[in-house]
């Protein structure tokens, strides 16, 4: 079983997906902007095109799915235009995400439903 398939049986909500895919996104970012993550290592954990397609299977936002389409494209910045536009590309995913996640309803966690 791929791990987009997986992710299908454990997400059942639209939601729910958008929530992980954002903040699993956000800590792979931090961890590029910090220089402890190569952009290359974040594209194979997420930024890629099975996680897109499931995404958008589950009817998910444009915008979350722009998100992930967007970090395909990491490793390539860095190379070809380099460490500069990276950084710059890195901070403007993570003020998108952040400002989805807010977003989002607050009494919603990732798979789970919060103690009221």
């Amino acid at each position: 079983m791929t791990e987009a398939a997986e992710l299908q049986l454990i997400f059942q909500s639209s939601v729910d997906l958008e929530r992980w895919v954002l903040t699993h996104g956000v800590g792979l970012l931090y961890a590029i902007r910090q220089g402890v993550m190569a952009p290359i290592a974040a594209e194979s954990e997420l930024f890629k095109p099975a996680y897109l397609h499931l995404l958008e299977k589950k009817s998910c936002s444009l915008e979350v799915c722009d998100f992930v389409q967007r970090g395909f494209f990491l490793d390539d910045v860095q190379h070809l235009v380099g460490e500069e536009a990276l950084q710059h590309t890195v901070d403007e995913m993570l003020d998108i995400a952040v400002r989805l996640l807010r977003e989002r309803p607050k009494d919603i966690w990732v798979g789970r439903v919060s103690p009221a």
